[in-house]
């Protein structure tokens, strides 16, 4: 990992990594998170984030980063199905759900690469392009 952050530091980031590489493996052909290098772009989704919500993330990063891959997919999946836990921590677990897919999810599919990856974008993988429709009889020029 070659990235350079202003809001996150290099633990940080790395441990951002190891989440999306788990969320986001290679599957075939398909890169994994790490391997595209979309990480090179977080200050650009993390920007518009509110300061004290990054200093918490940053926080809950420095500590996740001393968490072993089998604890980070404990607590992913926690977060992905939170049913059964007492009412506040499956707050807290959709909360991490929602973030920690919006920010890594949001990168991956961002169709932005880090600077040593050359292939296909995972948005090619799967075929996805965008194609805008004017809505009926509205082009969008008024």
């Amino acid at each position: 990992m070659s990235a350079i952050s202003t809001i996150f530091s290099p633990r940080e980031l790395r441990t951002l990594e190891r989440l999306g590489d788990i969320m986001l493996p290679r599957h075939g052909d398909t890169p994994s998170f790490s391997e595209v290098g979309c990480i090179e772009h977080i200050d650009s989704i993390a920007q518009y984030a509110p300061k004290d919500d990054i200093a918490s993330l940053c926080m809950l990063l420095r500590v996740l980063s001393f968490a072993p891959n089998f604890l980070l997919r404990a607590l992913l999946r926690a977060t992905h199905n939170p049913a059964g836990f007492p009412a506040p921590i499956e707050t807290l677990l959709r909360l991490l759900n929602f973030a920690f897919r919006g920010l890594l999810c949001t990168l991956y599919y961002s169709g932005k690469t880090g600077a040593a990856y050359s292939g296909p974008t995972p948005l090619e993988q799967i075929g996805f392009a965008l194609n805008r429709m004017p809505r009926d009889g509205v082009d969008g020029s008024g």
